[in-house]
């Protein structure tokens, strides 16, 4: 599965489709799609730490990671979360 919008795959369907002649598919009562429960999960994304990054300031850098995720696949729904900055590394580690 693909979004327009995006580079990367979006997900992944697995499915098991039986297929009948019509005079057999006639002969089999049609069942009602059930909804599945709808749960709530907590994601969390820890980054350990950061190397090579480009001293742009000069002789330091500020560090910090920006994760976007989009749970929908629109736009209008995507969550931006920011680390916290770990300030004038002289190595390009943080």
């Amino acid at each position: 599965m693909s979004h327009p919008l995006k580079s990367q795959a979006q997900g992944i369907v697995e499915m098991w489709a039986e297929i009948y002649d019509e005079e057999s598919a006639r002969r089999i009562e049609g069942q009602k799609m059930q909804s599945i429960k709808a749960e709530t999960f907590e994601m969390r994304l820890v980054v350990w730490e950061t190397r090579d990054v480009p001293l742009v300031d000069g002789d330091n850098v500020d560090i910090w990671i920006r994760v976007t995720y989009d749970p929908t696949g629109r736009p209008e729904d995507e969550v931006e979360k920011r680390t916290d900055v770990h300030q004038n590394s002289k190595t390009g580690w943080g």
